[in-house]
């Protein structure tokens, strides 16, 4: 190795801002965020409610989530906000009521979205 060659530079940091995080991994720090707060609530919930009456709610809660999921999927390529209103209008009838108000929900909300004129779809 030649002893003319001159050593190379070293370079002085550069002060750059740091960025912001990328779309998807905010979106995925939301997401985790939101769910380990969502649990938080509903475990405190469950121990301050008495007896069973927090799981009952829970229950319900899941019971109208998967009615629900009935009129979301007549919705989603009809109207996506009626779709996902259904879908939370569930959620809180079941979580009242369980599935004997949930149910009802569902028909009437999906009887709305069948009734109501379809949306653009993209791409049409």
């Amino acid at each position: 190795m030649p002893d003319h060659l001159p050593a190379p530079a070293s370079r002085p940091p550069e002060a750059t801002p740091p960025r912001a995080p990328a779309p998807a991994i905010r979106g995925a720090i939301l997401m985790i965020a939101s769910g380990l707060i969502g649990a938080i609530i509903g475990y405190t919930a469950v121990k301050l409610l008495p007896h069973d009456l927090g799981v009952r709610i829970l229950a319900g809660a899941a019971t109208g989530l998967l009615v629900g999921l009935i009129p979301f999927f007549i919705g989603r390529r009809r109207h996506l906000l009626l779709a996902r209103l259904s879908l939370a209008l569930c959620v809180v009838a079941g979580a009242v009521l369980g599935l004997l108000l949930a149910l009802p929900v569902a028909a009437v909300l999906a009887c709305i979205i069948l009734a109501k004129k379809v949306d653009a779809l993209p791409g049409a």
